[in-house]
């Protein structure tokens, strides 16, 4: 048996819990019992996504597993609980690079694979397109994570590369007297790397520029 917040026992007040078995709403306090057709469909939608909003994703996917227990193929429920599983409160959120590395991205495409079985051609487009959109965030993400490790290695190399240019010329009265040909050779090699690590950073924030684009564009089809 699972809880519902969203509704209150009309009798005495009381949280309602939802028998998903049973189909019915079963009230702990006082013991009263109401059909789950007692509450309209469209109220017990809108509370889902007011769930959603407010980041409660549990208690969300609770409602609208419900929803889907009356009607496997009504899209708005199928939506919000992809929604819940991938961790979205609103579809624009997403246009903030915020919002989009909190996203679960693989969990919402498992429940867009579930969830999404069974319907028409129509409704199989439109999960398709959801289904880019949580493939683009992964995009997205990956690359995030790759910029911030790069930037903490190639600082970590920098240290090094500035103690190996310390050695590498023998400094007298601001005049340089002598150089190690070995250090130089080192450094240019440490340097290389360096460079080249600063080339795939600048590469996926590249990708990570045009797939926010991309999402940008995409949630308003969504």
């Amino acid at each position: 048996m699972e809880i519902i917040k969203g509704h209150i026992c009309p009798t005495c007040g009381g949280v309602l819990d939802i028998d998903l078995e049973r189909q019915m709403y079963i009230c702990s306090y006082c013991g009263v019992t109401f059909d789950y057709e007692y509450f309209r469909e469209e109220e017990m939608m809108e509370h889902a996504y007011k769930m959603l909003k407010s980041s409660q994703f549990v208690a969300a996917a609770d409602e609208f597993d419900f929803l889907l227990t009356k009607d496997p193929h009504d899209i708005s429920a199928i939506k919000g609980a992809v929604m819940a599983a991938a961790c979205i409160p609103e579809i624009r959120s997403l246009s903030d690079e915020k919002v989009v590395i909190t996203v679960d991205p693989k969990a919402g495409r498992r429940a867009c694979t579930g969830f999404s079985e069974g319907l028409d051609n129509e409704g199989k487009a439109y999960f398709v397109k959801f289904e880019k959109l949580l493939e683009l965030i992964l995009s997205y993400q990956e690359d995030d994570a790759s910029v911030k490790d790069l930037t903490v290695k190639r600082k970590r190399d920098y240290v090094h590369l500035n103690r190996i240019y310390k050695d590498m010329y023998e400094i007298e009265d601001r005049t340089i007297i002598a150089y190690d040909p070995d250090a130089v050779k080192k450094y240019n090699i440490e340097k290389a790397k360096i460079d080249k690590m600063s080339d795939e950073i600048r590469r996926r924030e590249d990708n990570m520029e045009a797939a926010i684009k991309e999402i940008r564009h995409l949630i308003r089809e969504l």
